[in-house]
């Protein structure tokens, strides 16, 4: 699910791109599931509303449980 939807601007390690880095302590390892699911859903992180450039994922293209392996899977990355 990241290398479909996430890797084309975080990279495909999640170490950034166009978009930033997902792996830092400050961000998306830092956060519940729920922080994960709202940013991806609303565009709305702990610290900030994300710019437009970050799509905003419908439960149609990207499921809660999807986000959630998601969000394992960049809290394993170093």
């Amino acid at each position: 699910m990241f290398a479909s939807n996430c890797a084309g601007c975080h990279g495909a390690e999640a170490k950034g791109g166009v978009g930033p880095n997902l792996t830092t302590a400050d961000g998306p390892k830092a956060w519940t599931d729920a922080q994960m699911i709202t940013a991806l859903r609303e565009g709305k992180t702990p610290e900030k509303t994300l710019n437009t450039i970050m799509p905003r994922f419908t439960s149609e293209q990207i499921s809660d449980s999807d986000i959630t392996n998601i969000h394992a899977w960049i809290k394993s990355l170093n």
